[in-house]
């Protein structure tokens, strides 16, 4: 007997003896072995509890009761998973009935990044703070004649994004984060000609390149990637981006000019290597930390799109000197994750599941900076 399995695409790839998978319906990714691996695939092809219970009884020599349990568990497991599962694309693009609606602006900024020019209205201060700082550098009195217009206001007690009377996005007030992350896609969606599904992942990351390829620094907030990027900015490598680094289907890491945020334990590592830092006013963030935003030198027109060659993951740690060690895939694959939005588009999964495996992963923590410095140049002699 067989049933229709309610997964509508998976996709999966094989990782150090390992199956890691994708389920389409809620964007998840599993981990499985055997025999769970063996289970989830006889259920993707229709098989049912039964049949699967038995076949794992007699591949595995399982006794009948403890088989049927196990993939029971299995099973409802991934039933739950999938269950209701709402289109991640779309979950912040429901209707408030907003057609028409306007507001009265704190503030219009208009920006010029390369030749593309766009403008922000924003509410309030507040709105404001989200993401004026970080572009605040590249704000312009060029004007063309009909810039494309992004909007960031407050309504029923959300946050909305809007380009153009069309709405983008809603969040609470305490998901900043997801607003930013938000306005950043679709800004660099304008800048180059792209949509979201053009992009393989988007990763909370810094990345510099060598003008042939980059090396990209995904870690959590406070681990030291973004004052490591300028440190590697200051010694003769371009940085892409920092905190938001897009990559193409390509492979390639793309340019984000937005200044970078440094925090102020590291002004006395970066102000030697960049006197302007001393001069730059502290300002409380809008996640309530203390940064100096730093665009000295950031000029998009330096950078062009590099392919990823290597991932480290970085983290500063007083007390050890310098330790750089290859990673395996799969850890790097989870930490990854852990950091990246990846296009729900199963073509892209696929490209990801193929890609990922060549790319060199590495681990590294180090308190001496010259010796840090010297590792990633090795990287990128490599």
């Amino acid at each position: 007997m067989s049933v229709h399995s309610p997964i509508l695409i998976s996709k999966s790839k094989q990782l150090e003896g390992k199956y890691v998978t994708w389920l389409q319906p809620n964007h998840h990714f599993l981990t499985l072995e055997e025999p769970a691996w063996f289970v989830f695939d006889q259920y993707k092809q229709g098989t049912d509890k039964e049949e699967i219970a038995q076949l794992c009884t007699e591949r595995y020599n399982l006794l009948p009761d403890n088989s049927a349990r196990f993939v029971s568990e299995i099973i409802d497991g991934i039933e739950n998973l999938t269950a209701n599962a709402a289109d991640p694309t779309q979950e912040n693009l429901k209707d408030l009935s907003l057609s028409g609606h306007s507001f009265e602006a704190f503030s219009t900024h208009y920006y010029l990044i390369g030749e593309k020019n766009f403008g922000f209205r924003f509410q309030s201060a507040e709105l404001e703070y989200y993401l004026h700082p970080l572009l605040k550098h590249l704000e312009t009195k060029i004007i063309s004649t009909s810039p494309v217009m992004f909007e960031l206001f407050s309504f029923d007690n959300r946050v909305i994004l809007r380009r153009d009377n069309t709405i983008l996005g809603n969040w609470s007030t305490n998901e900043s984060h997801l607003t930013k992350g938000t306005a950043f896609t679709e800004i660099i969606n304008y800048l180059y000609d792209k949509t979201r599904n053009d992009w393989m992942m988007i990763i909370h990351a810094s990345a510099v390149t060598n003008g042939k390829k980059s090396l990209v620094f995904p870690a959590s907030p406070g681990s030291g990637k973004s004052t490591f990027a300028a440190m590697l900015h200051a010694n003769g490598f371009q940085l892409l981006s920092d905190d938001f680094v897009p990559i193409g289907r390509t492979g390639k890491a793309y340019p984000f000019p937005a200044a970078l945020s440094v925090k102020e334990g590291s002004v006395d590592v970066l102000s030697p290597l960049f006197p302007s830092l001393n001069q730059i006013e502290t300002e409380t963030s809008h996640t309530q930390k203390q940064v100096r935003y730093l665009s000295e030198g950031l000029t998009f027109e330096k950078a062009s799109a590099a392919p990823v060659e290597g991932f480290v993951f970085v983290k500063y740690q007083p007390g050890t000197s310098y330790k750089l060690e290859e990673v395996s895939r799969l850890q790097a694959l989870q930490l990854i994750l852990n950091e990246a939005w990846v296009s729900p588009q199963p073509d892209n999964i696929e490209f990801f599941f193929n890609w990922l495996p060549d790319i060199p992963c590495y681990q590294l923590v180090y308190s001496d900076n010259a010796l840090a410095m010297a590792g990633i140049s090795q990287i990128f002699e490599s």
